[in-house]
């Protein structure tokens, strides 16, 4: 075993976590299996990474309130709206199908790993959580319609703490003795612990609403405030019931989300990004901490017992708790397809696994091994069967080259019309009646409303939709809506023209075109015969050779086969050798 310094394994978690995500981007494959692999080689293998050495006493809670952090991060992202769609289904598979799943793997892990019941138990409890920071990444990859995606989110986000809540009770009882009152200390401690947590998210969310929400202290101090609150409220539910803090921290995020403050976006952009670090981190080191031993337990009723917990269990599960709903047998489907094991199940089988291994319960020293390669076999197997599955039987949305374009102008009409002739999927959103009854008469899709507006939000179809385009005269407007699509589609796809002012109006997304090519240029060009228009892919730079009146065409996006490419002059790669250009010049 090497002996690295604490500093460089610091680092070196860091870095490698950085790289993993980066691949699991860029190949489209969870990022879970990377990091998982990488703690796994540096851990027990290599010997690069002690993590009791280098973390000691702290490792416990420093996990602990990483996952608050990670689960009040879920609980900002989920929406009212939503819940008022699904939230029947969503209260089905957290209550009959969490039950169901439980009670399925500890009779499979009884019969098939000879596990005693005890240890059974405690085991079915820990697998029956799943986690956002396996299901979003492959809700990502595989794009699925609605209402799939917010189901299988939402269940994601709040089996977490509830799925911790069971296996703390769970653990309590194996540990005290199974008896006739056992199922009634379950019931009557999730009910306690569900009050905790809902009270506990509820006071945390208010003190920070009033705190920050009042002005009582500066900009640069509401992510410190927030997340000061945030462990306090977690520490306060779990010295009142063991880990009902995991649940106050999702229900904090969803109350402060709830109340939309203005400065939700500092807390939003802070944790979002503090999430991915403490995930990399997070599976890094406790995949390290694996004993080389382990390996001797991956046997064929090992193998058995994964395979019946995915192909079996969960849609055994899903089918019982969605009887009712108006759910179709395909949706039903695609929703038991996809229940990985994440990072709370490795946390509570490293913690309760290890804590119990000396008592004497069969089957009990098991738990940690069986549960990661639980884990690392419902990754794989999720992440790369279910895009092929969801694709076969019709739940993916389509390809997300289409474009949402703000502004009914003659020049947003002229493009979109174009785009759609293109094989290209288009929608409009625009205040103004009269542009969009201009738009729907042209048979394209038009949102009426302000894109600001959540209302207007809610009633957009982003099926097929991956980009971007502001292109109204009011340039302060076209940069609010690149800001707040970015965290949709992304800044590489959030595109505006350029402002008429200058530099006086900060942009919030890239450039079309380039920065001559503002609303004010675009009517004085329109008046001269300027329209777009498509033609074939011209060898030549961006800008195409300057007309009779030496003013050029002007290059808005290119074709590459169904791939399509908005045109920024800020640097970054277009399309490789597109087939064709949309330009706005004169035939």
């Amino acid at each position: 075993m090497m002996n690295l310094g604490p500093t460089f394994q610091l680092t070196y978690i860091v870095v490698m976590g950085a790289i993993c995500q980066f691949l699991g981007w860029r190949l489209s494959i969870p990022s879970i299996l990377f990091l998982l692999l990488v703690g796994i080689t540096s851990g027990p293998i290599l010997g690069l990474l002690q993590p009791e050495t280098l973390f000691g006493s702290l490792l416990n809670p420093l996990v602990e309130l990483a996952i608050a952090v990670i689960l009040f991060e879920g609980g900002l992202s989920l929406s009212k709206a939503e819940l008022d769609k699904i939230g029947k289904v969503v209260l089905r598979l957290l209550s009959i199908g969490m039950i169901t799943v439980w009670l399925l793997l500890t009779l499979l892990s009884h019969s098939l790993l000879d596990m005693g019941i005890e240890a059974s138990l405690l085991l079915g409890a820990i697998l029956v959580v799943s986690g956002p920071t396996v299901v979003i990444p492959i809700l990502r990859i595989v794009r699925a319609k609605f209402p799939i995606e917010p189901i299988l989110r939402w269940e994601g986000i709040l089996i977490d703490p509830i799925g911790v809540l069971l296996a703390v009770l769970v653990a309590e009882i194996c540990h005290s003795g199974i008896d006739l009152l056992a199922p009634w200390h379950i019931a009557s401690g999730l009910g306690i612990s569900l009050g905790v947590g809902l009270i506990g998210g509820l006071i945390g969310a208010q003190v920070v609403k009033n705190v920050v929400g009042r002005h009582l202290v500066p900009d640069q101090l509401i992510v410190p405030v927030t997340l000061a609150t945030l462990f306090s409220v977690v520490e306060l539910s779990n010295s009142i019931h063991e880990q009902s803090g995991l649940l106050t921290s999702t229900v904090m995020g969803l109350f402060v989300a709830y109340s939309k403050p203005s400065w939700l976006h500092i807390v939003e952009d802070f944790v979002s990004h503090a999430q991915r670090i403490f995930v990399a981190i997070l599976f890094i080191v406790l995949a390290a901490k694996l004993d080389p031993e382990y390996l001797r337990h991956l046997d064929s009723s090992l193998i058995l017992f994964i395979a019946a917990a995915i192909l079996l269990v969960r849609p055994i599960a899903v089918f019982i708790a969605t009887l009712g709903t108006n759910l179709s047998f395909r949706e039903k489907t695609a929703i038991s397809l996809l229940a990985p094991r994440g990072i709370v199940s490795a946390a509570l089988a490293s913690s309760f696994g290890t804590a119990l291994a000396e008592v004497n319960m069969p089957g009990m020293q098991s738990i940690v091994p069986y549960t990661f390669f639980t884990i690392i076999a419902s990754v794989a197997f999720y992440a790369i069967f279910t895009p092929i599955f969801f694709r076969l039987i019709g739940v993916t949305q389509s390809s997300l080259e289409g474009v949402l374009l703000m502004g009914g102008g003659r020049f947003a009409l002229g493009l979109g019309k174009i785009l759609r002739d293109q094989g290209f999927k288009v929608a409009f959103v625009d205040s103004n009646h009269a542009n969009v009854a201009r738009i729907q008469k042209a048979g394209l899709r038009c949102y009426h409303g302000n894109i600001l507006s959540d209302d207007t939000q809610e009633q957009m179809d982003l099926d097929g939709i991956g980009k971007l385009l502001a292109c109204t005269s009011n340039d302060e407007a076209n940069s609010l809506a690149a800001i707040e699509f970015k965290a949709t589609f992304g800044s590489a796809n959030v595109f505006q023209l350029a402002s008429s002012q200058g530099d006086i109006c900060r942009a919030g997304g890239r450039i079309l075109g380039n920065k001559s090519l503002s609303n004010d240029q675009i009517e004085e060009l329109w008046q001269a015969g300027y329209r777009p228009y498509c033609k074939d892919a011209d060898a030549k730079d961006s800008q195409l050779a300057p007309k009779e009146n030496g003013c050029p065409d002007f290059i808005l996006a290119e074709i590459v086969g169904q791939k399509l490419q908005l045109i920024s002059d800020d640097g970054l790669l277009h399309l490789s050798k597109p087939n064709k250009q949309i330009a706005f010049g004169k035939q």
